[in-house]
């Protein structure tokens, strides 16, 4: 099986230089190419360098990213959203799990965790978008493994080292896998119904998909203010259920 790993790797390296060659060292290609080079030396336990892989997929979206600081994360104003970048976060929070069976440190537990935090708010962004512009394809769905793997994360820290921090983490992680469910369940079982639905419904699903993101967002960043965001993102999210459920009949 090793054999196999360094003939993908040898492919993917010599693939990786035609594509820089042709379309240069940010496109997105780039990144994929990247992120298959990584995946590869999982199995063989060869954390640093597929770390190093993961680094290039994501300088691919971040202009002036050091790909050299494993422990930083990019600029977000400066960032180009993608799927591919989300992807590349996950891709690099896995190997720091993974690097943790090795060095036993818990932040590498930790850095994963923010690497998944910041991959949340990334798709936090790319819904809103995608609510905005009605799309009925589903492609955020594929991220839910972002907020299960924060859980799992969550609780492997706490068991280390129960910390309060931890649960409201949980918490968020929970309502916002639960948030993006919903919206994919709209648009995969009604996308078909639409045509018959007033716009002014639609006007107000899309309203209520933003007003939740946004209350949700600040939920998690504010300080002593969480509790009322959290009630206005529970309000809205009772008026969505409501929504979802009139359009479903």
């Amino acid at each position: 099986k090793n054999g196999d790993d360094v003939t993908a790797q040898q492919y993917l390296h010599k693939a990786l230089q035609n594509y820089e060659q042709g379309v240069g060292m940010e496109h997105p290609v780039i990144a994929e190419v990247s992120n298959l080079m990584g995946d590869s030396y999982l199995p063989t336990q060869q954390y640093e360098k597929a770390l190093e892989e993961y680094q290039k997929a994501l300088a691919c979206f971040a202009p002036g990213y050091d790909v050299r600081a494993i422990s930083a994360l990019p600029e977000k104003s400066s960032l180009q959203l993608n799927s591919t970048l989300i992807s590349g976060l996950e891709n690099k929070s896995k190997a720091l799990r993974a690097r943790y069976s090795q060095s036993q440190n818990p932040e590498d537990l930790r850095l994963a965790l923010s690497t998944l935090e910041f991959a949340a708010e990334l798709v936090d962004s790319m819904r809103v978008v995608y609510v905005l512009e009605g799309s009925t394809h589903n492609s955020l769905r594929d991220h839910l493994g972002v907020y299960e793997e924060a859980l799992a994360l969550v609780k492997q820290l706490y068991d280390i080292r129960p910390d309060k921090a931890l649960l409201e983490t949980a918490f968020y992680m929970t309502e916002r896998s639960k948030s993006l469910q919903l919206l994919a369940a709209l648009r995969e079982g009604n996308a078909r119904k639409f045509s018959v639905v007033p716009d002014t419904v639609l006007q107000r699903e899309k309203k209520l998909m933003v007003d939740l993101a946004y209350y949700e967002s600040h939920a998690h960043k504010a300080g002593a203010s969480q509790e009322r965001w959290r009630a206005q993102a529970f309000a809205v999210k009772q008026s969505y259920d409501s929504l979802l459920k009139d359009i479903a009949l």
